[in-house]
């Protein structure tokens, strides 16, 4: 018997423990006191044999690296991944069911995707093993929204519509890594959740079906509190995250989950910050990206000391005709940016044409051809303000 065999059947048994545990226990392997019994020893088996090696294939298993309760090791790995998506600029009440935000498509297996304060979430009546309700909601970490599925009301199951906290993440350019927050309506050190991930061709590369707790007394009726969940791949080929949350019952008022703070690094292009000389002048050459971008505005990096900004951006080419005009000084910062009207995605390997007419002193590249991470940006033609032409001008910007 290989090794993915022998793991499969341990975990095959570990599950028949675990189902007929919940027989004696009342669904969720707990006495008539709400204390968790013999599933624990079926949840330290997962944790030994089912989680460290989770179900996956051998190639699965040699793609993603799996970070649970490690979020400094997942930032190590993944090259520190900004917040990108906290859900603090969404209106409170608002379901996000369908909506992209990010490039991240948000779609709801259960209950419908609802943006909430995290305060606001409270646990009702209809639980056992209550210690102090005030204490079982979703604690946002970072800033004050969180997402939970079905809203405020943290219900017991069996509730579809509410309980179900079900959660799919389809990122319209795969990313090589992503991590999140799973918010735990009592952190009682059983998940019940399951993760799946998949590539752009709905291929499995990773699945685990008992997210593991950090090591913590366990408790019916503990407080909520979060769990930190992220993976690294060794390309960018993560398409798909799906969470499934399968704790549906009333026994402790632990059935519901939400989440917050998800990472991952946005596709860009970026060619980084330039030097100076510099003037203001108009801008024509290409741009390459080596990986598929939403652009909806572009930076422009100005010299220290100045105001330096782009005033104009027209890119064509391939499909794309798309331009846009700067608004203005507007606040400390916004000045360096240039907003589109609509998102527009710019494909990986392919060549598009950029005029960007700048103002005042932006950062400059002083190349005809630029070769970063990000793929390859040449200078036609720089004209500057006194008319005079130049072939190795290439403006600092970033498309985002």
């Amino acid at each position: 018997m290989d090794a993915p065999q022998f793991i499969a059947g341990w975990r095959g048994w570990g599950f028949k423990l675990m189902a007929r545990d919940k027989k004696l226990g009342g669904e969720k392997g707990k006495n008539e006191n709400g204390q968790k019994i013999f599933v624990l020893s079926v949840c330290a088996l997962f944790f030994s044999i089912g989680i460290v090696l989770p179900v996956v294939s051998q190639e699965a298993a040699a793609t993603i690296t799996p970070f649970f309760n490690d979020l400094p090791g997942f930032n190590e790995a993944a090259g520190y991944p900004p917040i990108a998506i906290n859900f603090d600029e969404i209106t409170p009440g608002t379901n996000i069911t369908g909506q992209t935000i990010q490039g991240v498509i948000f779609t709801a297996p259960g209950a419908s995707l609802i943006v909430v304060r995290g305060t606001d979430t409270f646990t009702p009546s209809g639980f056992s093993g209550v210690i102090n309700a005030s204490t079982n909601k979703l604690f946002p970490t970072s800033g004050s929204n969180v997402l939970s599925p079905g809203g405020i009301e943290l219900v017991p199951g069996p509730n579809s519509s509410i309980e179900n906290d079900d959660l799919e993440l389809r990122f319209i350019t795969p990313v090589s890594a992503v991590g999140f927050d799973i918010l735990y309506q009592s952190l009682d050190g059983a998940s019940y959740t399951a993760v799946e991930i998949r590539d752009p061709d709905n291929k499995l590369l990773y699945s685990n079906n008992f997210i593991p707790m950090p090591d913590i007394p366990v408790s019916c009726g503990s407080p909520g509190g979060p769990l930190f969940v992220g993976f690294v791949s060794d390309s960018n080929n993560i398409a798909s995250i799906k969470i499934d949350e399968f704790d549906k019952n009333a026994v402790c008022p632990d059935s519901n989950i939400g989440y917050d703070t998800i990472r991952f690094i946005i596709p860009v292009f970026n060619t980084g910050e330039g030097t100076y000389p510099s003037i203001s002048g108009i801008h024509n050459g290409a741009i390459t990206p080596k990986q598929t971008i939403n652009v909806s505005r572009m930076f422009t990096y100005s010299c220290p000391g100045t105001g330096g900004h782009s005033e104009y951006v027209w890119i064509y080419g391939n499909g794309i005709n798309v331009n846009a005009t700067w608004n203005g000084y507007q606040g400390a910062e916004g000045y360096h940016y240039i907003e589109f009207s609509e998102p527009f995605t710019l494909e990986a390997n392919v060549t598009y044409n950029y005029t960007i007419k700048t103002g005042s002193y932006p950062q400059i590249h002083h190349t005809d051809r630029l070769e970063i991470d990000d793929g390859v940006i040449t200078c036609d033609n720089f004209v500057d303000a006194n008319g005079k032409v130049y072939t190795d001008w290439i403006p600092a910007i970033r498309l985002e």
